[in-house]
């Protein structure tokens, strides 16, 4: 069919139509065609060229609006929000800073929402590196909103009793002990804190190591313990 010899192409669909309208016109009852048809063809591809020049102006008119909206929106913008600093300036000197917020139509500033206290850290688990020895502690804490940059103290001690001795710090729910000491039962205490405010501690975790009979250490249980429920007086 005629139409599959017509590129679709817009570039070579223009160039199709420009050759073969010269083509056309040059003997069109050779091929054919009337003169009338070749003229009318010519007259044709003619308009399409002044509607694709037409076409090309727009874009170059367009991208060049385009670019001057941008610069006429950052300069409005610049202009805009040194207003909005003024009214909260003005706002927060005035005795009913609402009502200046109302008249200029302006959200007023949230109130301040002190830091608050973070969270505890639950679901403690171990994993021990039988290459190197070491021991990674990973757990999780529900922390409010507002303890963004909260850091963990992780403290440790042989046994079940004892002091506890500060092992490290960690910006993640995360550590690693490098020091392992030889030890069947070896506790943890992950606290979070941020900004001056304690968390409530996760409670003495305690890691309980086994040895196989090849003597590889392995992690045969471990456990946190809780405070005991307060009873209600009767």
């Amino acid at each position: 069919m005629s139409a599959s010899i017509i590129p679709s192409n817009d570039t070579d669909f223009r160039d199709w139509m420009n050759e073969h309208s010269e083509v056309f016109a040059t003997a069109p009852t050779s091929i054919g065609l009337t003169a009338a048809l070749a003229t009318a063809f010519t007259a044709q591809v003619a308009t399409m060229n002044q509607t694709w020049d037409d076409l090309f102006k727009a874009k170059q008119a367009y991208e060049t609006a385009r670019d001057e909206w941008k610069n006429v929106k950052a300069q409005t913008r610049t202009v805009g929000n040194g207003n909005v600093i003024r009214i909260k300036a003005f706002a927060a000197l005035s005795t009913n800073p609402s009502a200046v917020y109302i008249a200029a139509q302006i959200p007023a500033p949230k109130p301040h929402t002190p830091n608050q206290q973070p969270g505890q850290c639950t679901n403690v688990k171990a994993n021990l590196n039988t290459v190197n020895g070491n021991l990674k502690l990973t757990w999780k804490c529900a922390n409010p909103g507002s303890t963004n940059g909260t850091v963990y103290t992780i403290e440790r001690r042989v046994g079940t009793t004892g002091a506890w001795t500060p092992l490290g710090l960690s910006s993640v729910k995360s550590f690693t002990d490098l020091t392992l000491p030889a030890s069947a039962v070896v506790q943890y205490n992950i606290t979070a804190t941020r900004s001056g405010l304690v968390g409530t501690p996760s409670g003495p975790v305690s890691v309980v190591f086994g040895h196989a009979g090849n003597g590889e250490t392995f992690i045969a249980s471990i456990t946190t313990e809780t405070p005991a429920a307060k009873k209600m007086a009767a």
